[in-house]
């Protein structure tokens, strides 16, 4: 038997809607029809997105990484720190295979304190090559040729999903991980008009710590995963001149660049490194002044006054902040004095 419209509607379950309304009926239909048409739309829409993978650059890119290792002994303290800017410098054939060729501009300092007297160096160690990589796009992975080694290993895995376990694909055998970690969750992040996948780690000291489709680890391109006492950290990324993380509102410029800093002749900070407090001592007879906490790109995180508390010493809780590299400058009408500390 021939199927209709008016069949349909003439059978039991339709027959109040076919006597008493049958225009409203199919009005309701029609709004039906149109809504699920939409869910569709929207549905494959929101697919197309979560399956749209996006690659490491393999041109005109630039990274800005901060990494440091910080050491206590009773009174004593010290932070070793290095800033490097990553940048893909062409192409390079091996065995057969087409890889990205990265060259890193590095400045390293020491900041070191002994009884509360500190040691300070700065260091510019130039530019230099730091390996290459490649894409795999097929697998969602990106692989890594080290300096000297005709060995690639597995630099990120952006196929893993919620559960499974991260490896420490940088430094598995020089610099190995205090414990297991896992992908968390996972959500998107919008970078210059495109939503990128965006996996969330356990257990790490920069708390939270991602990786981002794209873009790479917020612990920085090449670092290895942070733990305690040894912090790394993405500053920046740019494309084409135009920084994409964290945001675009700071130019992202080499390290050769923006280490003008001379440690201050007028405060100091200890301990250095620090989880919940830093403590600012200043002479005597300082004038009256501010401080600004600030990250690497030069985002303001934090400002006070200074308030001179007790033995021309003041603390400032850090506990909010999330691990990583900072800069305390301390300003007044005549001058401003900047020095780093490190957050872990």
């Amino acid at each position: 038997m021939k199927t209709t419209l008016n069949s349909v509607y003439t059978s039991p379950q339709f027959e109040v809607l076919h006597t008493n309304g049958k225009k409203q009926s199919r009005q309701s239909l029609i709004r039906l029809c149109r809504g699920l048409t939409m869910f569709l739309f929207l549905h494959i829409q929101l697919s197309a997105n979560s399956q749209t993978y996006f690659p490491l650059p393999t041109s005109n890119a630039q990274w800005n990484c901060s990494y440091g290792q910080g050491w206590f002994s009773g009174t004593n303290s010290g932070v070793d720190g290095y800033e490097r800017s990553y940048l893909i410098t062409g192409d390079t054939l091996i065995g057969g295979i087409t890889y990205s060729k990265l060259n890193k501009s590095v400045n390293h300092t020491v900041n070191e304190y002994y009884s509360g007297v500190h040691f300070y160096s700065s260091t510019y160690e130039g530019i230099s090559y730091a390996g290459c990589f490649r894409n795999d796009s097929i697998n969602q992975r990106v692989y890594y040729m080290p300096v000297d080694s005709s060995n690639e290993k597995l630099l990120y895995d952006f196929s893993l999903q919620v559960g499974d376990t991260v490896g420490d694909w940088w430094n598995s055998d020089y610099n190995p991980l205090m414990y297991t970690i896992i992908i968390e969750s996972e959500d998107s992040i919008l970078v210059n008009g495109t939503y990128r996948r965006r996996l969330k780690l356990t257990e790490t000291a920069n708390d939270p710590g991602y990786l981002i489709e794209g873009i790479g680890s917020t612990f920085g391109l090449l670092n290895p995963l942070a733990y305690f006492e040894n912090i790394g950290s993405l500053d920046c990324f740019s494309v084409n001149g135009q920084t994409l993380f964290p945001d675009g509102s700071s130019p992202c410029m080499l390290v050769d660049q923006i280490n003008d800093l001379t440690p201050s002749s007028t405060f100091s900070i200890h301990p250095n490194p620090a989880k919940e407090f830093i403590y600012l001592n200043v002479p005597v007879k300082t004038t009256p002044s501010s401080y600004e906490i600030t990250d690497c790109t030069g985002k303001i995180i934090q400002t006070g006054q200074v308030l001179l508390q007790s033995e021309n010493e003041q603390s400032i809780n850090i506990s909010n902040l999330p691990a990583g590299f900072y800069f305390l400058s301390v300003i007044n009408d005549t001058e401003t004095q900047a020095s780093r500390f490190m957050k872990y």
